[in-house]
This record gives structure tokens, C-alpha cells and sequence, in this order.
């Protein structure tokens, strides 16, 4: 017992090192948080050593980790998950407990129940899916990338530098998400496990979930260690790589198609059908007296349900898309300030319309319409500025990109008559190249004076927010230092701009197309929803006498036309994300389909419902 106490504790020392290297020189406080991960995984382990290695077993946890570079012992990892799955069982059996002790309806109580099960569910899928997430992260990051891998390694094996020796970029440059991971592993193993850097890029390669890659640098070792012409090899990859990307945009599109099509399906069909259930079933009764049946699982399926499935999508959208891009914080930072005001807007808004009313409990025509109008005020007040901000910041960047290989496949030709590279590239930037004419005529004027071509660069690119046109320029500084800038290393690196910028432009254009299903979507949910109210529930059944329970009418109108607006607007920020690359782009159609939204449902409340 006391071998497997000294085992069990050398194991989870080494799973959470990470996490105490991490809080060291952190406050006193912050340094509990690691401690009591670290005892509960000791006790886990104790507790449940033989079920955690069934796990690791039936799921084949260690290659998971391996693959997905998450630095936890299997055996721990595995006993984590069931001792968290054993405590949510504790605390979906507290929650269950006391919803029922406090008397909640069959309804209440049924939902609660239905969360109690799913709790334990979610914890143990959480951590087997966990591995798999980040394994496909891993995949498709690196995937996105290996082109620019590929042509950089070319460019540079022209200098007589070999790909390990290009590692050393990737891993310096923020440009790069992927390729920096993979580079930091491979100087890892080669400083803190001694291995030369051939055996380190097999091992990193023996264990990656992507199999381009894998083959990329298995296929490098073997034309190394065997002698054959590595230069021919790297380029005959490059024009692979660029050949295959008709292929990599058909699927990635189709699969995009499928996640627009799932949503669609699960926000109209899953909403409305909800709604017509809740009302048919007793929610509403004919005539419109309210049967007092709890609507509680509309608003979390409206407000709840439907936000977090529409973040699931944009995440999946996300990891399908390539990463070719710079994260703009400003955006981020109007998106945060302007979310400051919208509730000003919206009490602004709610007093001038009427819409407070309903917080009295008066429900009427004029009230709902008011505070659905507010609602919209305030989105429109978050996603209008943010999606300027947006566009203020790439303007011009598709053109900036299209004219950068021209410029470069100029400084070529000038090159093959005997100039410089820093002579080529003044002297191309004399020519006219569009919107990147800027760019160029600073590089050119500080080249001109003299200074270094690096500090030139980082001048002349100063507030360019192009992802691609740094990328360019990088590898433009690296061919020029190393392999003298030679006109066949411009003339590939041009080849190679051209080809990246036009795959980005198919694949935009491509997904086009997808960009009218949320709009349709959109007003299909709010009319239906405001329609079936209105004709089908706000009616009384001739003979049977009685009258409309007006107040009860609109107060699912109410909870209908707000969860529209809301998903709406959620809907209008997935539109973007999918169609456009971008969630900055998706501040535009969620500011489009509210505003549409709203003015339908003014139309037809004003003209179907009772007042």
C-alpha cells in the first residue's frame, strides 16, 4: 500500500507541475486553487485506481493526451473524471432534493429532474470529449498553416537552411498559432530530452492527429537521411499543398453547410414546433384563457437552449475555418463599451414606447410592442458600433493582399537584372500597386536612408492590420538575410502569395451563399409565431361563447416575439461567422436581421393582434 501511496504521488506531481509552475510568485490565495486540485487527484487515483485504467482502456486516453499535447498522466486523467463525475452526482441528487421539498409544480420539478440526470452526463462526456476537442484543434490549426510551413522551408532550403533550422522563425513569430505550438515541442524535446532534431521531428510527427502533416515531415526525414534532393521535395510538396486546396475548400465548405443547415433546423423547426406543443397542449387554451401551465420551458429553451447551441456552432465553425487572421482587441473593446449603454438605450427607449407597463403586470398590445423595441435598441446599440469598428478596421485589407503579390513578382523581375534586393524593392515600389502604394513607398523611403530592412519593414507595415501581408513581408526579410534574396526565391514567394490570397477570395465567395438562410429563418420564427397567436389561439370558437383572455395573449407574445429578437440577432452573429470568416463580420447581419425583425413584427402585431 505504501508503493502505491509513493507511485500515486509521483504521478500527480508530474500531471500538475504544470499548474505549480504556473502559480508560483502569485499571491498566497491563488496558490489554494492548485493544492486542492492536486489532493483531489491524489484521492481520486487512491479511490478509483482499477475503473480509471478501464477508462484509459475503452477510450484510449493515452494516445488522446499524447496527441492532443495535454501533459496529464493518463491514470490521473482518467481518475478525474470519474471522481468529478461522482461528485455532480451528489450535486444533481442535492438540486433534485430540494426542488422537491420546496413543492415545485410536475412540470418544474420534471425539468429539474431532467438537469439532475444530465449533470453527471455532461461531466464525464466533458472530460472524455475534452482530449478529442483539443486533439482537433491541434489537427486543424496545423493543417491551416502547413502551407506556409511548406513554402517557407522551401524558400529558406534555397539559402542551405534546413527545416529544423526554419523552426526557429515559427517559433519566434506571433503570427502563427499552430506551427509556433509545434515549434516550441520540437525545441523542447530537443533541449530538456537531449534529441537531435531529426528524432524530435519524428517523435512529434509519430504522435500528430494530422496526417498531412504527419506524412509533410515523415517524408522530410526520409529525403534527409536517404540523400535525395530536399529542395525538389519541398517544392513538389508546396505545389501539392496549393493543388489539394480546391479539394480542402469544397469540404470545408460543405461542412460549414451542414452546420448552417443543423442550425436552421434545431433554432426554426425545434422553436416553433416547442411553441405550438406548449400552446396545444394546455399552455394557451382555445380562446385564449390562460390555463396556468408554467412557460418556463419555452424561456429556457428560447433563452438558454438555443444561445448555447448557437455558440457550439460558431465554435465548430470556427475549428473548421483556417486561421488566417489577426485578432482585433478594439473591436472586442467597442463591442464591451457599447454594451455599457445599451441598457441606457433600453430604458430610454421602454419609457418613451410604453414598454415599463409590463413590469406592472399590464400587459397590452402597445406595452410588448414597447419592450421588444427596447430589447432591439439595445442590441442594435452593441452590434452597430462594433461591426463599424469592424469594418473601419479591414478596409482594404482584400485589395492590400492581391496588390502585395504583384509588388513581389515585380522586386523579381528587377532582380534578375542584377539589382539588390534592397535596390528591387525601391525601385518597385515606383510603380503603381493600388492601395498598397503607402505600404511600399515608406519601405522604399526608409531603405532609401539607409536603415536596416527589418526595422523598415516593421516601419512600413505599422498599423496594417493584414495577416497575410505580414506573413509575406516576413518570409521577404528572411529570404533576403539568409538566402540573399535570389529572383527564383521571390519569384516562388509571389507564386505563393498569389495562390494563399486567391484561395482565401473562393472560399469567401463560395460561402456566400449560406448568408440568406438566417434572414429567411429570422422572419419565419416571428411570423409564425406571432401569426398562430393571432388566428389560431386569439380567436374565440364561434358557439362556445366566452371571451379572449386578451392580457394572457400577450404575455406569450411577449416571451414568443422576444426570444425572435434575441435568436434573431444571435442568428445574424452565426451568419457572419460562417459566411464571412468572422464573428466582426457577424455584427452586421445581426444588426440587419434585428432591425428587419423588428419592423415585421410591429407590421404584423399592429395588424393581427387584439390591442
Amino acid at each position: 500500500m505504501g508503493e502505491k501511496r509513493l507511485v500515486v504521488q509521483y504521478m500527480v506531481r508530474g500531471s500538475n507541475k504544470s499548474a505549480d509552475r504556473g502559480s508560483e510568485g502569485r499571491a498566497r490565495s491563488f496558490i489554494v486553487a492548485p493544492r486542492i486540485i492536486y489532493e483531489l487527484d491524489f484521492l481520486f487515483v487512491l479511490l478509483f485506481d482499477r475503473i480509471a485504467r478501464s477508462i484509459v482502456r475503452a477510450f484510449e486516453l493515452e494516445r488522446a493526451l499524447a496527441s492532443s499535447m495535454i501533459r496529464t498522466h493518463p491514470l490521473v486523467y482518467g481518475a478525474r473524471a470519474i471522481g468529478y463525475t461522482v461528485i455532480s452526482i451528489f450535486v444533481g441528487m442535492s438540486i433534485v432534493s430540494l426542488a422537491a421539498l420546496l413543492g415545485s409544480n410536475i412540470l418544474v420539478l420534471a425539468s429539474i429532474l431532467m438537469i439532475g440526470i444530465l449533470i453527471p452526463i455532461v461531466v464525464f462526456t466533458s472530460f472524455i470529449a475534452y482530449p478529442v476537442i483539443m486533439r482537433s484543434r491541434r489537427r486543424n490549426l496545423t493543417e491551416s498553416e502547413l502551407p506556409f510551413l511548406a513554402s517557407y522551408a522551401s524558400i529558406m532550403a534555397r539559402g542551405g537552411i534546413s527545416l529544423a533550422s526554419a523552426m526557429e522563425a515559427f517559433r519566434r513569430s506571433q503570427l502563427f498559432q499552430g506551427l509556433r505550438i509545434e515549434a516550441q515541442e520540437f525545441f523542447r524535446r530537443i533541449g530538456l530530452f537531449g534529441r537531435d532534431p531529426i528524432t524530435a521531428l519524428e517523435e512529434i510527427a509519430s504522435y500528430h492527429p494530422s496526417q498531412v502533416f504527419r506524412d509533410f515531415i515523415l517524408g522530410y526525414v526520409i529525403t534527409l537521411r536517404t540523400g535525395a534532393d530536399v529542395i525538389h521535395y519541398l517544392e513538389t510538396k508546396v505545389e501539392d499543398f496549393f493543388r489539394r486546396q480546391g479539394e480542402m475548400i469544397r469540404q470545408m465548405v460543405q461542412r460549414l453547410g451542414v452546420y448552417i443547415e443543423i442550425y436552421m433546423l434545431v433554432t426554426i423547426v425545434g422553436g416553433i414546433s416547442l411553441f405550438v406543443l406548449f400552446t396545444s397542449a394546455g399552455g394557451i387554451q382555445i380562446g385564449g384563457r390562460y390555463s396556468g401551465t408554467d412557460p418556463m420551458i419555452l424561456i429556457f429553451y428560447n433563452f438558454l437552449g438555443l444561445p448555447l447551441f448557437s455558440a457550439a456552432i460558431m465554435y465548430a465553425a470556427h475549428t473548421t475555418q483556417p486561421r488566417w487572421g489577426i485578432e482585433f482587441r478594439d473591436i472586442s473593446y467597442a463591442a464591451l463599451f457599447s454594451a455599457l449603454f445599451a441598457p441606457i438605450l433600453y430604458l430610454t427607449v421602454v419609457i418613451m414606447t410604453g414598454g415599463y407597463l409590463v413590469y406592472s403586470g399590464i400587459f397590452t398590445r402597445q406595452s410588448v410592442l414597447g419592450q421588444i423595441s427596447g430589447i432591439s435598441a439595445a442590441l442594435l446599440t452593441v452590434s452597430i458600433p462594433t461591426w463599424l469598428a469592424y469594418r473601419r478596421a479591414t478596409k482594404g485589407l482584400r485589395a492590400l493582399e492581391r496588390h502585395a503579390a504583384s509588388y513581389i513578382e515585380d522586386v523579381s523581375e528587377l532582380r534578375k537584372t542584377g539589382l539588390s534586393p534592397e535596390k528591387s524593392l525601391i525601385e518597385a515600389s515606383k510603380r503603381d500597386h493600388g492601395s498598397l502604394n503607402p505600404v511600399v513607398r515608406r519601405l522604399a523611403t526608409a531603405l532609401s536612408i539607409g536603415m536596416d530592412i527589418e526595422d523598415a519593414v516593421r516601419m512600413s507595415l505599422h498599423n496594417t492590420r493584414s495577416w497575410l501581408l505580414r506573413v509575406m513581408f516576413r518570409f521577404t526579410i528572411d529570404s533576403i538575410k539568409v538566402g540573399g534574396g535570389s529572383p527564383e526565391v521571390f519569384y516562388l514567394l509571389a507564386r505563393y502569395s498569389a495562390s494563399i490570397s486567391e484561395a482565401y477570395e473562393r472560399l469567401r465567395s463560395s460561402l456566400r451563399l449560406y448568408i440568406i438562410m438566417p434572414y429567411i429563418g429570422a422572419i419565419l420564427f416571428l411570423v409564425t409565431s406571432v401569426v398562430y397567436l393571432s388566428l389560431v389561439i386569439a380567436r374565440p370558437i364561434p358557439g362556445l361563447g366566452g371571451e379572449v383572455d386578451v392580457a394572457s395573449i400577450h404575455k406569450l407574445n411577449m416571451i414568443a416575439s422576444t426570444a425572435a429578437i434575441v435568436n434573431a440577432w444571435i442568428m445574424g452573429l452565426v451568419a457572419g461567422k460562417i459566411s464571412g470568416l468572422s464573428i466582426g463580420e457577424g455584427f452586421k447581419h445581426a444588426s440587419l436581421i434585428t432591425i428587419v425583425s423588428t419592423i415585421a413584427l410591429w407590421i404584423f402585431s399592429l395588424s393581427t393582434m387584439p390591442p
